[in-house]
């Protein structure tokens, strides 16, 4: 999982350094990062439940 995430990055720091709109990506980005976080977060309890 970790390797996809840093996958995902990767792709949107280029994506970000080939745009115009970098602010408009940059907070995108920083909200998918809080949505994998959270996903991450809910996979942990979700694992740890059953």
């Amino acid at each position: 999982m970790d390797e996809e995430i840093c996958k995902l990055r990767d792709i949107l720091n280029s994506l970000i350094a080939n745009n115009a709109e970098y602010d408009k990506i940059l907070e995108k980005s920083r909200e998918l990062d809080v949505l994998i976080i959270r996903f991450m977060n809910g996979q942990s309890t979700y694992k740890n439940s059953k």
